[in-house]
Formats: structure tokens, C-alpha cells, sequence
């Protein structure tokens, strides 16, 4: 059931432009992932935790991808 809820078209070209994001900027999955849900056509706040500074370092590129 989660498969057939997830595994679409319209995921699969999220996950694409989210991979380019990646390649473009040298940036994790995470940190693509964050800028993609900043930049919602709707309002919302990512709110994230970490565990690692790796995690943190992320959360970091983040922010100066959208500054930019």
C-alpha cells in the first residue's frame, strides 16, 4: 500500500530535480530536501533535528543556498 502511495510519476520527478539540485550545488539529499521545502508554493517552516554536526553542516548549506 505504501509503495503504490509513493512510488509515482510526480515523486519520481520530485526526487530528479532534487538529485540535479544535489549535483548542482554538491549538497546532500538532506540539505536538497530542506531547500525544496522551504521553497514550497505554500507557506511552511521546515523544522529539522540533528545528531551529528554532518547533520548540522547540512542544515547550514541550507540556509546559504536560500540566502543566495
Amino acid at each position: 500500500a505504501l509503495r503504490a502511495a509513493y512510488e509515482n510519476e510526480e515523486n519520481g520527478r520530485t526526487y530528479a530535480g532534487l538529485e540535479a539540485l544535489c549535483r548542482e550545488k554538491g549538497c546532500s539529499m538532506q540539505t536538497a530536501t530542506l531547500v525544496a521545502t522551504a521553497q514550497a508554493p505554500f507557506q511552511c517552516i521546515p523544522i529539522t533535528a540533528v545528531n551529528t554536526v554532518e547533520q548540522m553542516a547540512d542544515v547550514a548549506a541550507a540556509i546559504r543556498i536560500l540566502s543566495e
